[in-house]
């Protein structure tokens, strides 16, 4: 009898630590499914924000696309219009030339 009750009482410990064990353990992959879950969310968040990075360098490199070839077009004007003014300086030093010679 008296081993019939020891053997009840060992049990009933082993039940309670097992539960316990089951408890701790499923607390453990609580924590652990939680750490996971937040690591997505900043790694998602870090994805956004490199995406964000990567269009507004998009956006400058762009702009300066847009800024060299209006520079490029100034350029290119200022050049033609250095070339025909030197034509017509050309053109009137030809002609006073040719006036000058008649005489």
């Amino acid at each position: 009898r008296m081993l019939a009750k020891s053997q009840a009482k060992q049990e009933h410990r082993d039940g309670v630590r097992e539960q316990f064990q089951v408890m701790e353990e499923a607390k453990r992959r609580q924590l652990e499914r939680r750490d996971f879950e937040n690591e997505q969310r900043l790694l998602g968040y870090q994805l956004m924000k490199y995406g964000e990075q990567c269009a507004q360098q998009e956006q400058v490199a762009l702009r300066e696309r847009k800024l060299k070839k209006a520079l490029d077009d100034v350029r290119r004007r200022q050049e033609d219009e250095r070339e025909a003014i030197a034509a017509h300086i050309q053109s009137k030093d030809n002609r006073l030339n040719r006036m000058m010679s008649h005489r």
